[in-house]
């Protein structure tokens, strides 16, 4: 047993490698250091992993300390890793390191792994899903193939631990729930440029409150240099989905540039998907006949700056440049192109910024946009550039890979430009957008803003840190808030017939006005999304709100806002209790009932700094709201009340 202590953290390892944490505070955590047993794969639609064995034979494990480091050593007949282990700053750091001795090497392998097992009532915040949603759970909630990317945190009785691999590193640990365990598994590259290689860096460290130490680590890695002024916009897509022309665009733009607060409250004008021909032949379709410089020049006439979306990376089966050169896409294991992307009714393949001709084609691409005018730029799609066996250079990895087409991005628009990333994954890490998608595409329906106000709730440490988190649109129109003169909701997919029975269901209430939000709903999303403090970006047809609608659109848009915090998250993963401190000096406090029925919701407003107050503001109404003696406050079902001290 080697052992090695620093002030309120220890560690020890066992000589078969099971590495074991202690604090002060009688919280233990274990991890089996080199397990080396197994690797992954994930098949589309890439939301889960499955286990794949690795059988490598015999091995040798040697453990030894040296100089206040551990060092751990599983060797095998092709291969050796070594993991170095040290106590740093109050946190454990674990380096390890891969050396190809002979024959070929495994491209996924794990390097860690542990069981929650050992954590008696345990949450576990697990990030990077699917459009970035990160999510809390219970640990009897996960399932076969759960995964979390490069962050995980768990909060038990007994206090919170944090596991994190380096913020941007080559080499992210991809966590793998599998038979009631974590394993814990980094990808390597496609060839070795030598034969002895790092592959990362992981992070362990204990605490008190998981909540507390989510917020340290995201302030210890800030990139404060990509953080903007809270962006305001107008966007196409969930009104009018991919059905865009130049001149529904041109209504919305002058709809904002005549009323008389969002004039001066919207910034820009987003033409969403739909404008281009297809993914990466990005020119004007027949809906734009004009061209899109001409539509740059008419969004910039009404006042409002011009943004647009692409899809960057995703190269459609039909264009030129794939069909000319196959080699401008990354490839299978087959060597032939690999087909990662499918969503929308589409598919595609994704662009290999390794080769000189796919890096001057994404560079060359955003300078000819920047030089129409557009200066806001909606990336989307971006994850499926990981899912790639490998590309031309096969000696990086796909993280490096995207790291380089986001700056090429970068290089092409312009410093002053801005940059929003959807699908971007969080292993990347910050400094690339200066905004990020962090839940799924919102709907003007309830079920659809609860689901995304669990990862709102779960990923605000971000905002304000790494980037300004965009919690995707604030839409208001429904039922009691908008004309129903035209649809309120639009799709563009619908299962085949032999499996439209199991949707039914969901297609009948989509297709009915009645089931979308009413109005208090719709402000009770809009009260998540100020105390939230990040993006607002509209995506409702503005000539269509009623009094009602603008009423909500207006208020959260020209009010004084900042990054907010949720109160007791990890016990309370949908948030009731909100708080923002505004520069003006103002608390602002928002309480959410999410549920179906009536609940009384207390604050304690000793805790929040609050003293000898006994009134407070009403953000929606303006009047002065007496603070109960107990105070709670009733709120009905699916409401909220927001507060200003």
């Amino acid at each position: 047993m080697q052992l090695i202590k620093d002030n309120d953290l220890s560690i020890k390892v066992s000589n078969e490698g099971v590495l074991s944490f202690f604090n002060e505070e009688d919280l233990s955590f274990d991890i089996s250091l080199l397990p080396l047993d197994c690797g992954f794969e994930q098949p589309f639609p890439y939301d889960n992993l499955v286990r794949v064995p690795l059988e490598l034979g015999s091995s040798s494990v040697e453990i030894t300390n040296e100089e206040n480091r551990l060092t751990c050593t599983k060797s095998y007949n092709s291969f050796k890793v070594i993991q170095t282990i040290e106590l740093r700053d109050g946190k454990c750091v674990i380096k390890s390191e891969f050396t190809l001795l002979d024959g070929d090497h495994p491209r996924r392998l794990n390097v860690m792994s542990f069981s929650l097992n050992q954590l008696n009532k345990s949450q576990v915040l697990v990030s990077g899903g699917t459009m970035g949603r990160t999510a809390i759970k219970s640990a009897e909630d996960f399932k076969e193939g759960d995964q979390s990317k490069a962050l995980l945190a768990i909060q038990s009785e007994y206090g919170g631990i944090l596991i994190n691999s380096s913020v941007g590193s080559p080499y992210p640990l991809h966590l793998g729930y599998f038979s009631d365990e974590f394993q814990g598994m980094v990808i390597l590259p496609h060839t070795l440029s030598e034969s002895r290689i790092p592959i990362g860096e992981i992070e362990i460290s204990l605490g008190t409150d998981a909540q507390t130490m989510l917020e340290e680590y995201a302030a210890d890695t800030a990139r404060n240099d990509v953080i903007r002024p809270t962006q305001k916009a107008w966007n196409s897509w969930d009104y009018y989905h991919s059905s865009i022309t130049h001149e529904n665009i041109m209504e919305n733009a002058e709809s904002l540039a005549q009323n008389p607060v969002l004039s001066k409250e919207v910034e820009y004008v987003v033409l969403d998907m739909g404008w281009e021909i297809r993914h990466g032949e990005w020119d004007a379709d027949s809906n734009f006949p004009k061209g899109m410089k001409a539509m740059a020049d008419d969004i910039i006439a009404t006042g409002k700056k011009p943004g647009i979306w692409f899809s960057p990376i995703i190269i459609d089966p039909e264009c030129n440049v794939f069909q000319d050169n196959y080699d401008f896409v990354g490839k299978n294991r087959y060597g032939f192109p690999d087909r990662t992307y499918e969503c929308c009714g589409l598919f595609g393949y994704i662009l290999d910024v390794t080769r000189e001709e796919g890096a001057n084609y994404l560079r060359d691409l955003f300078k000819r946009f920047r030089d129409m005018g557009y200066v806001y730029y909606k990336l989307d799609f971006l994850r499926y550039l990981m899912y790639v066996d490998h590309y031309s250079d096969g000696t990086v990895t796909n993280v490096e890979v995207m790291q380089k087409a986001l700056s090429l991005i970068r290089e092409g628009a312009g410093e002053d430009a801005y940059i929003l990333g959807c699908n971007l994954p969080y292993e990347i890490g910050p400094g690339y957008c200066n905004a990020c998608r962090v839940s799924s595409d919102v709907a003007v329906f309830w079920d659809s803003m609860k689901k995304n106000a669990k990862s709102i709730c779960a990923s605000y440490f971000f905002n304000n840190n790494w980037w300004t988190n965009d919690p995707d649109f604030l839409v208001v129109r429904g039922k009691e808030t908008s004309s129903l003169e035209a649809p309120l909701y639009r799709t563009w997919w619908f299962p085949r017939e032999e499996d439209f029975g199991e949707f039914l269901n969901i297609f009948q209430e989509r297709h009915d006005p009645l089931a979308t939000v009413s109005y208090l709903e719709a402000k009770t999303y809009a009260s998540l999304v100020l105390m939230l403090g990040g993006a607002l970006v509209s995506g409702d047809r503005i000539s269509h709100l009623n009094d009602k609608g603008l009423e909500i659109l207006e208020k959260v848009m020209t009010a004084e806002t900042a990054p907010g915090r949720p109160l007791n998250l990890f016990q309370d993963p949908l948030s009731k209790i909100w708080v923002q401190k505004l520069a003006s000096g103002i608390t602002r406090v928002g309480l959410f009932n999410w549920e179906d029925e009536s609940h009384t919701i207390k604050i304690d407003l000793k805790e929040l700094g609050i003293e000898d107050i006994n009134t407070a503001r009403d953000f929606w109404t303006g009047e002065q709201v007496s603070i109960p003696a107990n105070s709670e406050f009733y709120l009905q079902p699916r409401s909220s009340l927001v507060l200003e001290f």
